[in-house]
């Protein structure tokens, strides 16, 4: 994964010249960049080239977060000062890492790794939390500078909804429930129930709340299901739970509660594209987790539990809250068109991008998507955020995305006819197009490398079987196993 992030950056830059933009009749001359990276955490893991939950710190940003296993080992008398759990409720004095910080211990790893054992180095690897990768662009000063550690975001969907932490809670929620005479049966049958009093355009499915969806340690729905079923769960534990349900299990539905006050909370940040009421999320945030940990104690915190609070910290000085909710979908079926074509390497770029065109059709006719140009300022500030509001289309002409119907600005509806919206249009087609040009390119070339290594290595072995195939015969061939019957 460094490798590829390294040929993306590399691809980019390449292609990614200088643009120039006419808006109300005046030139601008624009260059596109990549700006930030978000995903799950094992995917910046993967790129950054950092040992996150197999190392001694789970989090590259905050070096003092020691992991769950190697805090149960030193305990709370030996935990040395400054060094905290993955349970700590806050970033508040919290020593995080600068670019420059990881840089240094890169450099750091650079030395020591001819002076010691390999046994030894790779001790040393997992206590600092970052490993010697090849192609690693943070090992380069040229290129490290265009896409630094903190570019990196962690997905809120992930940390939330994918395996995140709704799941882990869930799951132990219902376990207690089962524990007082409370089936997911009862719970499933009061969520139907509570479904039916009003009208959705995605009904939930309380199908998810069966046995089958929950392992030992999460709630195996998906990021949507979740999504849909988290309200309706929380207005019946509040709502139709017995009460000596709700007295047995007060520690747990006061953490429960918690939680859904901050999912609540994070999905009005989302949709408002405000940063007001940032710090009652974070003080809800830091609720939650001590209400966590008093009813289920550290040993059922996950990373995640700490991961979401950077979610929050990024929001704060970027002003947007990003998520990878629109791309899980056209990713995963971007890779099964992969693995469909096999070997059919002509045909399949064609195939792929032809895939994600309608894949990306039916995303934008929902009502969720568009563009809506947030400051009509545009010149003034000297950049146009981009809004996403209003139904998209394909142009039957160009094959690119633009508004269908007129949307609202401050200054009233916004002519698509106008030279400046056009090249607005133009200008975010481009970098979609780009991107998944981009996404395509090196998902073939990675396909490719892999085929063709495949019949290098195969190439080489009817080589050396030629040459000398003693080694590919068996004992039996070779004349070192006895080949006459054994007696009955």
């Amino acid at each position: 994964m460094p490798a590829v992030l390294r040929a993306i950056l590399l691809e980019t830059q390449r292609r990614c010249g200088p643009h120039l933009l006419e808006l109300l009749d005046k030139k601008i001359l624009v260059t596109y960049q990549i700006c930030n990276i978000i995903g799950d955490e094992s995917a910046l893991h993967s790129m950054l080239a950092c040992k996150g939950a197999s190392g001694r710190k789970p989090c590259y940003r905050c070096p003092t977060i020691l992991s769950k296993q190697c805090s149960k080992q030193l305990g709370e008398e030996m935990m040395p000062d400054g060094f905290f759990s993955i349970a700590h409720p806050s970033l508040a004095g919290l020593h995080q890492s600068t670019d420059e910080d990881i840089w240094e211990l890169l450099s750091y790893l650079e030395e020591q790794q001819p002076n010691v054992s390999k046994q030894r180095f790779a001790e040393l690897q997992r206590s600092i939390g970052w490993t010697l990768a090849p192609g690693n662009l943070q090992l380069e000063p040229n290129l490290r500078t265009s896409l630094p550690p903190s570019c990196f975001l962690f997905d809120p969907l992930h940390c939330y909804f994918s395996q995140g932490i709704l799941g882990t809670e869930m799951t132990l929620l219902v376990g207690r429930l089962k524990h007082n005479n409370y089936p997911l049966s009862s719970l499933a049958a009061a969520v139907s129930d509570c479904s039916k009093s009003f009208t959705s355009l995605h009904p939930p499915n309380v199908t998810a709340l069966s046995d089958r969806f929950f392992s030992e340690e999460t709630w195996k729905a998906n990021a949507s299901t979740q999504l849909g079923l988290w309200p309706l769960i929380h207005w019946t534990l509040q709502t139709r739970l017995p009460g000596h349900i709700k007295e047995a299990l007060s520690a747990e539905l006061s953490s429960f509660h918690a939680l859904c006050e901050e999912l609540k909370h994070i999905n009005i940040c989302k949709h408002a594209g405000t940063s007001r009421g940032l710090a009652t999320l974070q003080s809800i945030q830091e609720k939650h987790m001590l209400a966590f940990v008093a009813a289920y104690t550290e040993e059922c915190c996950k990373p995640k539990h700490h991961f979401r609070l950077h979610v929050i910290e990024d929001y704060w000085k970027r002003h947007q809250l990003f998520d990878c909710v629109a791309l899980e979908r056209k990713h995963r079926l971007a890779k099964a068109e992969i693995e469909a074509r096999g070997n059919n390497l002509s045909a399949v770029d064609r195939c792929i991008t032809a895939r994600l065109n309608l894949i990306q059709l039916d995303e934008m006719k929902s009502y969720r998507f568009g563009f809506q140009v947030v400051s009509p300022d545009i010149l003034q500030h000297g950049c146009f955020p981009v809004r996403v509001l209003t139904p998209l289309c394909f142009v039957e002409a160009s094959m690119l995305l633009v508004p269908v119907k007129w949307v609202q600005t401050q200054k009233g509806p916004c002519d698509p006819c106008l030279p400046w919206w056009r090249d607005i249009c133009a200008l975010a087609n481009a970098s979609r197009a780009l991107f998944n040009a981009t996404r395509i390119s090196l998902a073939y070339r990675a396909w490719r490398g892999y085929v063709l290594n495949k019949e290098r290595r195969r190439q080489e072995n009817e080589a050396a079987r030629a040459r000398d195939p003693r080694p590919f015969l068996g004992l039996r061939e070779q004349g070192l196993e006895d080949s006459s019957d054994p007696e009955p």
